[in-house]
Order: structure tokens, then C-alpha cells, then sequence
């Protein structure tokens, strides 16, 4: 059978969700591909999930296209699985032509949910604001229309600023000290600019940090072509950031596996009040974590990348409290799948000896369980903030 074949069997308003998975080569730019059916502006059309070892990129194709591109990227992988409203397919692919489908039946027709790609919601950061950055750094068009490539990360940012407003509308506060560490193309800093300055009518200083020359330079020069006085951007490491006023907020969006742990470290050694950060991935516990108990568990990949994430953020939330941080653990967007889904948000607020010593214990013994320690309690242990 071609996978052309079972692709225009499955690929129409009955699909649920697929997933092409275990690659064939572990060069290839995507370690698994899912595909899902939603709607936008009434259209049912196919939204690709790409997923690299650092990012997830999505693609809205109608339905033939969506047939067609699968068929490319099915050359890569091994396994295919998809779930309609009314069978479950396990697919397993020697090639495009050469494929063994297991087919079954579900005991019970399941609805499958559309979910509207629509933008009615009201977001903060609404379409049509003049934020001019944004027309720079490609989310909006010269009209302030959101770019339709960019509509997940116009999404992101509003979550985002949506997190953070849920903090500061309930502060009496008129000055915040700001920095973004890792900040990349900054994305997230000019949103956080424009949020305080022209939406809260704050007075701010805002300081977007990353290694990378090029970036920092084409920052500072959207930066200054908008007049935007307090928002600068430093090329360096984290570490050497320095500052004579304490820090009010530190954000990361997306610093990548234990960048987290150590933007995190420089936020508790450096005091700061708010700490925003949405993880990406977690390669450090992985591979190491094991327990006798869990073994039938972290046999499977899949199972093991997700408990690792989930544990690797767990470690995080505990040593943010233990360093005397209220922490939440929040749903950041709801993008199936994601491996980056979740907000740690803290605020700093103090911890008596006695709690601190009763949470160190709890964590020392989870770790002891499974033979794993995050960087973020190497670097607080190492630096005797613990």
C-alpha cells in the first residue's frame, strides 16, 4: 500500500490528530511531525506541528496540500499513527510504498473537535495597535495586520504580557527595572516595553541581554529609531550583568534546556522580585534519570522526555520556594503536544528556616529516587545559596 492511499483515506473532517514519529535519521531537521484539523474563518484546513530539538513550527495547509507535504516528510520516518472520529491507524513504513497499517475500529465514534484558529479573542496586544517594532521584527504588517506566519508567536507574546498584567494590575507601583535574558530577536522585550510604557503608563527600564552580536545591534537600532529611551540591549553573558538598582522582574522565553537553570540562578542570586519564565526543552535530567520503580515507564522515549520535563520543572518550582519565591506552575498556550506549554511565575516574599529545611529534605529525597539533580540546584549548592 502507498502511503498516498491511506493519507486520502484519513486526511478530511473526520481526522483527529497524526503523528509521524521515530526518524530515520537522527540529522533530520524534525524529530516528529503531527498533523490536526482546524478551523480558520470557517475553513476546515491541516495545521502541521514541526518539531526540532529547540522549536515547533506550524504550517496551515488545506487539505490536498496537507496530503501532499505528508507524503514528503513520511521518507524520513518509521512509525505513523492517526486517530479520526472512528478508527485508530498504527502505521509502520519501510518506505512510502512498503507500509503495514493496523487498523481498528473504535468502540465508540468519538466528535472530533475542531478547534477555531479564529482570532476573536481580545488580547492586550490587540491587531491594528501601532507597535511599530512589531512591523520591524515581521509580526505585523506596515497596516499593523498580523502577519498570518505570525500568528503563534503574536499568540505567545500575548499570553505572555497576559501573565505578567495579571501581576502588576494588582501592584502600586509606578518604576520597573526589567531585564530579558537570552532575549534573541526580542521579540518579548518590545512587547514588555510597549505593555508598561503605553498601556500601564508605567516609567520603566528595560535591559534585553543575549550573545549574540548581530542581534544586540539590530535591537538597539529598532530601539532608537522609535525613541524608546529606557529599553536597551547588552551583548554578554548573564553572569556579568550588572546593575546599582535591584531588579524588579526577570523574563525568559524559551532559553533553552539548562539556560533555564541558569537564568533562574542569576534571578534568586541577583534578588529579583518576579521571575516569568517559560522553559523550552529538557535534555539534562534525561539522561540520567532512573528508578527501579519506573522502569517499565522510561523504557518508552516518549514517556521519559515527558516525565523529565515534568520533574526538571517540579525540581525548579521547589528550589524557587525553598529560596523564598511563591511560585505557580501555569499553562502558557494550549498547543497540543508541547513540550513548552508551561509558565513558572514567582514572586519573591520571604520563608522561615523551619520551611525551608522541610522543602530541601523533600527534594533531596525525590532526587535520591530518581538519581537526578537539576542544574538549578547545582548552581545554588555550588554558590552556597541554599
Amino acid at each position: 500500500m502507498h502511503i498516498k492511499d491511506l493519507l486520502n483515506e484519513v486526511i478530511n473532517t473526520n481526522l483527529d490528530k497524526l503523528i509521524l514519529s521515530n526518524v530515520k535519521q537522527k540529522s533530520y531537521d524534525y524529530h516528529k511531525i503531527t498533523a490536526r484539523l482546524v478551523s480558520i474563518k470557517g475553513e476546515a484546513v491541516i495545521q502541521l506541528e514541526k518539531f526540532t530539538k529547540t522549536q515547533a513550527m506550524h504550517e496551515n495547509l488545506s487539505l490536498d496540500e496537507a496530503i501532499n507535504k505528508l507524503v514528503l516528510y513520511a521518507e524520513y520516518y518509521k512509525q505513523m499513527d492517526v486517530y479520526t472520529s472512528t478508527h485508530s491507524y498504527a502505521v509502520k513504513m519501510k518506505n512510502i510504498t512498503d507500509i503495514h497499517v493496523s487498523k481498528k475500529q473504535l468502540q465508540n465514534v468519538k466528535q472530533v473537535k475542531v478547534k477555531s484558529q479564529n482570532r476573536e479573542k481580545q488580547y492586550i496586544l490587540s491587531e491594528g495597535m501601532n507597535i511599530p517594532a512589531l512591523v520591524d521584527l515581521g509580526v505585523f504588517t506596515k497596516d499593523f495586520k498580523i502577519v498570518n506566519t505570525k500568528y503563534d508567536k503574536y499568540r505567545q507574546l500575548n499570553r505572555f504580557i497576559e501573565m505578567i498584567d495579571n501581576v502588576i494590575s494588582k501592584e502600586d507601583k509606578d518604576y520597573y527595572h526589567i531585564v530579558d535574558f537570552g532575549c534573541g530577536k526580542s521579540y518579548l522585550t518590545f512587547v514588555i516595553y510597549y505593555y508598561f510604557t503605553q498601556i500601564k503608563k508605567k516609567r520603566v527600564k528595560v535591559v534585553g541581554m543575549d550573545l549574540k552580536d548581530s542581534v544586540i545591534k539590530h535591537c538597539n537600532e529598532v530601539a532608537s529609531k522609535y525613541g524608546y529611551k529606557d529599553l536597551h540591549f547588552i551583548s554578554g553573558d548573564i553572569k556579568d550583568y550588572v546593575s546599582e538598582e535591584p531588579i524588579d522582574m526577570m523574563v525568559t522565553l524559551h532559553a533553552c534546556d539548562v539556560a533555564t537553570d541558569i537564568a533562574m540562578f542569576h534571578a534568586i542570586s541577583k534578588d529579583a522580585r518576579l521571575l516569568f519564565s517559560v522553559p523550552c526543552c529538557h535534555h539534562e535530567l534525561n539522561s540520567n534519570i532512573k528508578a527501579d520503580s519506573m522502569s517499565f515507564v522510561l523504557k518508552h522515549g516518549i514517556l521519559k522526555d515527558r516525565l523529565s520535563a515534568i520533574y526538571t520543572d517540579a525540581m525548579r518550582g521547589q528550589l524557587l520556594e525553598i529560596c523564598g519565591y511563591n511560585v505557580d506552575m501555569l499553562e502558557y498556550v494550549d498547543d497540543e503536544g508541547s513540550l513548552k506549554n508551561i509558565m513558572v511565575r514567582a514572586k519573591k516574599q520571604g520563608i522561615s528556616k523551619e520551611k525551608k529545611a522541610r522543602l530541601l529534605k523533600e527534594l533531596i529525597v525525590f532526587e535520591n529516587e530518581i538519581n537526578g539533580k537539576c542544574m538549578l540546584h547545582k548552581l545554588l549548592e555550588g554558590n552556597k545559596l541554599l
